[in-house]
């Protein structure tokens, strides 16, 4: 990583993030779960707009199991 560029530094700070939410998702699956009840609950609060990335997340945690999940995190 080069230290004078931030955003190189941005980016390994998101993936030690996604990786851990990987991890976490590996050892708990269940997670995945209160994952699609916080995305509803956001989907709700927005009068009725849908954001692109809350479908397309929902869509992911609704049609993946728990394991691809983490694998789509880190990708």
């Amino acid at each position: 990583m080069n230290a004078n560029n931030p955003h190189a530094r941005i980016d390994a700070i998101n993936l030690a993030l996604d990786q851990a939410t990987a991890a976490k998702i590996r050892a708990q699956p269940e997670l995945v779960e209160i994952g699609k009840a916080n995305l509803r609950r956001r989907m709700q609060h927005d009068d009725g707009f849908v954001h692109p990335v809350h479908a397309e997340w929902m869509d992911i945690l609704n049609f993946l199991a728990p394991g691809e999940v983490a694998e789509e995190v880190t990708y």
